[in-house]
């Protein structure tokens, strides 16, 4: 499953959280007026199997940011920097 999501997406690369194989993916959306969207877009996915789960269950993780018009695309490789960086962080927990 991961390696069919980072084949079939434009940007993909295989992480690991928490000792878990995942799949993060970074699309780079135009603007679309047409379909409301005014400012191109940034969407960084995480997909992640939750281990030892019958039948298998996926979680994914997150986050979006609009490229707004005479912003330096810095600030924006910066949030997605920053939505990387949370990510290191992910632990499992069992209650």
């Amino acid at each position: 499953m991961l390696i069919d999501l980072a084949r079939d997406a434009e940007d993909a690369s295989l992480r690991e959280l928490d000792g878990t194989a995942a799949v993060r993916t970074l699309q780079k959306m135009p603007a679309d007026p047409d379909k409301g969207a005014e400012v191109p877009s940034w969407r960084v996915q995480y997909t992640v199997p939750i281990p030892d789960s019958a039948p298998a269950q996926w979680l994914t993780f997150s986050f979006s940011t609009l490229v707004a018009p005479d912003t330096d695309i810095e600030f924006t490789q910066t949030l997605v920097e920053l939505f990387d960086a949370v990510m290191t962080t992910f632990r499992w927990s069992y209650a």
